[in-house]
């Protein structure tokens, strides 16, 4: 896992960890907790020591539908009940 994400450092030391509280090979898991736990520590060093990132491009995706194509049953028989007379 060296050279990973934190996110995979975390899995696996969060799994490790779970192993550690079910008392299964103990002497196993805290060796992986431990150099886990080195690894992440020097991860998270090489990312404080990183000047700012300003990204070229950036996306914002707020997530609002503006306009929906397919409109459900419901809506489309409440749009014609004004337009009766």
């Amino acid at each position: 896992l060296a050279g990973k994400s934190k996110f995979a450092l975390k899995v696996v030391l969060d799994q490790l960890e779970l192993l550690d509280l079910l008392s299964f090979r103990p002497e196993y898991v805290q060796v992986g907790i431990s150099i886990l736990q080195t690894e992440l520590d020097r991860f998270e060093e090489a990312v404080a020591h990183q000047t700012d990132y300003e990204p070229s491009q950036v996306l914002l995706f707020c997530g609002h539908m503006i306009d929906n194509i397919v409109k459900s049953e419901w809506e489309r028989g409440r749009e014609g009940e004004g337009e009766k007379i």
